[in-house]
């Protein structure tokens, strides 16, 4: 299933833990996994809401990559696909970045004060236009880096100090379960109070 995020925390609620009597199973399936449903659906924007509180803020992105899916009546997910989250949430060690299809990296320079450059843009007084965040030219929705509009320093290799993590969806997932079973017995709770009402 490619949908299924790489990085995720997963969302599942059992019906064995709800303590659900035989007779509502028998007879109200269908009240039964409606309310289900909607405690899956709470329970992953909970969770999701959680993840993106706790990633880091720096830039956005991080957060902004986070989503939740509901798979069936009592199963959900809330992941990632940025291919930096797990070495952002667990940490990652000292290593060396080398390019992996290029001979060289191409890193974006900044100035003296933290702003990148543009290489085509200037200010009214003439001096070349600076920017906080990186700046496409030409090309708002590019694929790549090659559309930057920024200088670039040229390297074959660069050493990583290495990083401390932030827990984001390692937290996430240590919550699932929990909000997971409440929701769940909510859920059991409502579905109950339906029965007793038809009956």
């Amino acid at each position: 299933m490619s949908d299924i995020p790489r990085f995720n925390a997963g969302v599942v609620i059992n019906k064995r833990d709800l303590f659900v009597g035989g007779e509502m199973m028998r007879k109200f399936p269908k009240a039964l996994n409606r309310f289900l449903r909607k405690a899956v659906v709470e329970t992953v924007r909970i969770v999701e809401k959680h993840a993106k509180v706790n990633a880091p803020r720096k830039t956005g992105a991080t957060a902004a990559a986070i989503n939740g899916k509901v798979l069936s009546n009592t199963v959900g997910i809330v992941g990632t696909n940025q291919e930096a989250a797990m070495a952002i949430d667990q940490g990652a060690k000292a290593h060396i970045i080398r390019p992996k299809t290029a001979k060289m990296l191409a890193i974006p320079r900044k100035n003296s004060k933290g702003r990148y450059t543009s290489l085509s843009k200037t200010t009214k007084s003439g001096k070349a236009r600076t920017y906080k965040r990186r700046q496409y030219k030409d090309a708002p929705g590019a694929p790549n880096k090659r559309h930057l509009d920024v200088g670039f320093t040229f390297t074959k290799l660069v050493n990583h100090p290495g990083m401390k993590g932030t827990p984001f969806m390692t937290s996430a997932a240590k919550i699932a379960n929990g909000v997971a079973l409440k929701e769940g017995h909510n859920a059991a709770g409502r579905a109950m109070a339906k029965m007793k009402r038809i009956k």
